[in-house]
């Protein structure tokens, strides 16, 4: 057995999803593959257009094996956080060979010269990130300058590239086991509005959706029947619970939430007063130094309550437990494996586990994302909680 680890949000899974999934197994020689998936709330601060459940059951029927759900303390994080948690859970299978991860120009070498700068940074290329926040720009920007002026890098810092290299670092600072392999992204970039060919971005195929146009030739079958059926989420829902939230915050409580500094919570209880949606309530936070991206994941981080406190206690701590999804027969194998080889906690039953420690406060966190989560739904009955004690996956 040859197991090939992926790491992902499928959200949806589509046609690029495929490629790269095939392609992984081919140029690894894997005979086996598994998927660490982020949950109910995303990388980008978003919530998933379908539940977790249904995202990963798609996956496994469009061919991986077993999808492991990433911590939401990790999938709804920075590239540095979210890297780690999903690094840190394949290594703690103690079976994945290869990790095999998109990017924009396939350059695995430059990526890793890249990695190592980054994990053992000079004094110059500190000071040289601090003189460009100091001038007003978001670190993801002083760090990008930083980095073009003291290395004779040719990589673009394109996100599939910033992931990539975060997966480097993170291989690195656990000492991993694990192969890096990585496969150039084709057709559509990560970002692109397009619907064009057979292969389009996970950000095009959804805008496709809600303009009502036809992104059938852009998916598996399993996830176009997935995306007719389900009722899709209703965001001014996510609006109206963060301004409750938010409102009902005092200003000290706010500076407790993870990444929120330098003032910035005057800017959102300012913004929570006169606002009366999602996007008005976004628009009216975002500053230079704070991108789009940062201030969704920090909001979600207010909706969740996920404090500077919780982020030190656990968020630089490798996973140590790996809640299963979907698997198939092949991932039924991968899972004995992992009983044999694994120190860590496998949930596939949540009632019949007790847990204790990070495993128990993170999973609680888990718990919590998918009860906030259905709160977006239309429909009452998709509103009501405790979801995860009622799905138990089965081998599809």
């Amino acid at each position: 057995m040859k197991i090939v680890g992926l790491i992902t949000e499928y959200n949806p899974f589509h046609n690029g999803h495929l490629y790269h999934l095939n392609e992984s197994k081919k140029q690894s020689g894997a005979t086996h593959s598994i998927a660490v998936m982020s949950g109910h709330f995303l990388q980008r601060g978003e919530p998933a257009i379908m539940n977790k459940w249904i995202r990963a059951n798609n996956a496994v029927l469009s061919g991986v094996d077993l999808v492991i759900e990433l911590p939401t303390l990790y999938a709804c994080n920075s590239a540095e956080y979210f890297a780690f948690g999903a690094v840190s859970l394949l290594d703690s299978l103690n079976c994945v060979d290869t990790l095999c991860f998109g990017s924009e120009e396939g350059a695995l070498e430059e990526m890793k010269e890249l990695a190592l700068c980054l994990n053992q940074p000079t004094d110059d290329f500190n000071n040289a990130i601090q003189k460009h926040l100091k001038n007003g720009l978001s670190y993801p920007k002083a760090r990008t300058m930083a980095l073009k002026e003291l290395y004779d890098f040719q990589l673009t810092f394109k996100p599939n590239n910033i992931l990539g290299i975060e997966y480097l670092k993170a291989l690195n600072k656990i000492n991993s086991n694990i192969n890096p392999m990585t496969i150039k992204r084709i057709h559509a970039d990560y970002m692109s509005t397009e619907l064009t060919g057979d292969i389009a971005s996970a950000t095009g195929i959804r805008n496709g959706l809600k303009e009502q146009k036809d992104i059938q030739q852009f998916v598996p079958s399993f996830t176009a029947d997935a995306l007719l059926e389900e009722e899709h989420l209703d965001v001014s829902h996510l609006g109206d619970l963060l301004l409750y939230k938010i409102r009902t915050m005092n200003l000290d409580s706010l500076r407790q939430i993870h990444d929120i500094n330098e003032g910035l919570e005057f800017r959102i209880k300012e913004a929570a007063l006169s606002s009366g949606t999602y996007e008005e309530l976004l628009e009216k936070t975002l500053t230079k130094r704070y991108t789009r991206t940062r201030i969704q994941r920090i909001l979600i981080k207010i909706l969740l309550n996920i404090t500077k406190e919780f982020m030190a206690s656990y968020g630089k701590e490798p996973v140590a437990y790996a809640r299963i999804l979907a698997f198939n027969e092949k991932g039924q194998e991968i899972l004995n494996r992992i009983r044999r080889t694994s120190d860590a906690t496998l949930i596939t039953n949540i009632n019949k586990i007790e847990v204790e420690g990070s495993t128990k406060d993170l999973l609680a966190l888990d718990l919590l994302s998918t009860d906030i989560y259905h709160l977006l739904y239309k429909d009452p009955n998709r509103k009501k909680g405790g979801r995860d004690y009622l799905i138990t996956p089965r081998p599809l």
